[in-house]
């Protein structure tokens, strides 16, 4: 249950939106029936690429829209043919900038109009809705967790692998460790709140109580006011636990 070190503040990356528009484009075609018709059934299309460019203040798009044309040939039979159109355009966005990211989608609106000029030659309207969104990369800063951190000092000397234990305030066992040879210790990914830090060493203990505030690091350092009864200071718990933590390294 030895406290792990990990970030106690977090910086959360998410898009934000520069600007967002949609924009109507109409893509007129004059097709070739090779076989002739005399009568179109229905044409169906979808779009078979799109793709686009972030440009200063636009979005420049380009795709292609595959259609199948059914007709009722010279013959009387259904026939149909396959085109494919190239269009582009592009939307105006305020803010837009090269390195930004896009969002570009497009959708035919139907009905599909169409006049058959001839036996041999189609005339179509496609209008697109083609809707373009433009975001930006942006970092916001999250106060999380808190920690805290001290040293364990006895008569003027560091002391090494000295059992250090926090609780919350109602004395439930957060975590423990032991303090390196410097005498330090740390516990980080504490939610805001009171605790209660207990320590011992060389027969003595001693209780501080620390409050954590997110993203802050409250310092307590023992022993200031070491006392040699367990007891008279903390719950027999504590000083239990406190005494085994002590026989692991000792």
């Amino acid at each position: 249950m030895v406290n792990q070190n990990q970030e106690t503040c977090v910086r959360i990356k998410f898009p934000a939106v520069v600007g967002e528009a949609t924009v109507q484009h109409i893509v007129q075609s004059v097709v070739h029936i090779t076989e002739g018709a005399i009568k179109i059934d229905h044409i169906e299309a979808s779009i078979k690429e799109l793709d686009w460019d972030v440009l200063d203040g636009k979005v420049v798009f380009h795709g292609v829209i595959h259609k199948q044309i059914f007709f009722v040939s010279k013959e009387n039979f259904v026939r149909h043919q396959s085109e494919d159109v190239q269009f582009s355009g592009h939307a105006v966005i305020p803010g837009a900038m090269p390195d930004m990211e896009a969002q570009v989608t497009a959708i035919i609106r139907r009905p599909i109009t169409f006049q058959l000029l001839s036996r041999s030659r189609l005339e179509q309207h496609i209008l697109v809705d083609v809707t373009v969104r433009v975001t930006k990369t942006e970092e916001l800063p999250v106060p999380l967790l808190g920690s805290i951190a001290g040293q364990v000092v006895l008569n003027g000397v560091p002391q090494v692998l000295a059992p250090v234990a926090v609780f919350d305030s109602v004395w439930r066992l957060i975590g423990f460790t032991f303090s390196n040879n410097n005498g330090g210790f740390r516990f980080v990914s504490l939610p805001p709140g009171e605790y209660n830090v207990a320590a011992t060493q060389a027969g003595v203990f001693e209780l501080k109580r620390a409050t954590v505030e997110a993203c802050e690091e409250t310092t307590v350092n023992f022993f200031q006011t070491p006392s040699t009864d367990c007891t008279a200071i903390l719950p027999a718990f504590v000083c239990t636990l406190l005494g085994s933590l002590l026989e692991l390294v000792t």
